[in-house]
């Protein structure tokens, strides 16, 4: 798999999977005004994790490829699901995939959710 195959592979299925009513839900989390979202429950973004994590073909290289691509993208779903594979790639981590990550904030990472994402699950890792 490429990172334009593991983007728009996401990007399927957060279209399929969207739901208007649970982003109505979900907006009263982000009191700034900055919720555009597909309306994906937690229980569908971990099934997706879990089955993307069993696809070796997605290494590190290709997440950190992929990611300018789902970080840009205005739905909050995007940027979560590469944050989430990209912590069950820990392993592989090196001191070049944290300064990367380092030029996400540059262009991303701009709500709560997901610089708690990074400060909880992928950052300890360094």
């Amino acid at each position: 798999m490429n990172d334009k195959e593991l983007h728009q592979l996401i990007h399927n299925y957060c279209i399929e999977n969207a739901n208007a009513e649970n982003v109505k839900k979900f907006s009263r989390y982000f009191k700034e005004g900055k919720y555009d979202a597909y309306g994906l429950t937690t229980k569908q973004l971990q099934e997706k994790i879990r089955e993307l994590k069993q696809n070796k073909s997605i290494s590190l290289e290709i997440i950190l490829k992929t990611a300018p691509l789902l970080l840009k993208s205005p739905k909050f779903e995007e940027p979560t699901l590469l944050l989430l594979l990209l912590n069950e790639r820990k392993e592989f981590y090196t001191e070049t995939t944290f300064t990367e990550i380092g030029h996400w904030f540059e262009f991303s990472i701009d709500n709560w959710a997901h610089a708690d994402t990074l400060g909880m699950y992928v950052l300890p890792h360094f």
